[in-house]
C-alpha cells in the first residue's frame, strides 16, 4: 500500500480501532454500573394479589363494557363457531395463568371460562 501512495491507511485504521475500543470500554462501564446498582426486587404479597384479583373480577363481571372487551381480547386467542358448538380458544400461557391461580383463588378465571387443556 505504501507503493500505491496510501500511507495514511494505518493511521486511519489505528484511529478507528482506538474509537471502537473506547466505545467498548464505555459499554463495559455502563454494564458494570447497571449490574452493580442495588435495586430492590418488586415484591407482591398475597394481600396485594388478592386485592388485585378481587378488583379484576369485579371489573370483568360488573364493570364498564370497554374494560370487559379489553380483558377478553387479552385472554381469548380465537373463537371457532361450528353449526352446533362455539369454542373459545386461549393460548397455553393464558391457561397456565388460569391454572396457577390455585395458590390465589382471587386470580382465577371468572366462572364459566375454564381452560380447555392442562399445560
Amino acid at each position: 500500500m505504501v507503493e500505491e501512495g496510501v500511507p495514511d491507511l494505518d493511521d486511519v485504521l489505528r484511529a478507528r480501532i482506538a474509537d471502537l475500543e473506547l466505545g467498548r470500554e464505555r459499554a463495559k462501564a455502563s454494564l458494570d454500573r447497571e449490574l452493580s446498582a442495588h435495586r430492590r426486587p418488586i415484591e407482591i404479597g398475597p394481600a396485594t394479589a388478592q386485592s388485585f384479583g378481587r378488583t379484576m373480577r369485579e371489573n370483568v363481571t360488573t364493570g364498564e363494557t370497554p374494560f370487559g372487551k379489553s380483558w377478553l381480547r387479552s385472554v381469548v386467542e380465537r373463537i371457532e363457531v361450528d353449526d352446533e358448538v362455539a369454542r373459545i380458544i386461549s393460548g397455553k400461557a393464558t391457561c397456565r395463568a388460569g391454572n396457577s391461580s390455585q395458590m390465589c383463588p382471587e386470580l382465577a378465571l371468572p366462572r364459566g371460562l375454564e381452560p380447555l387443556f392442562s399445560p
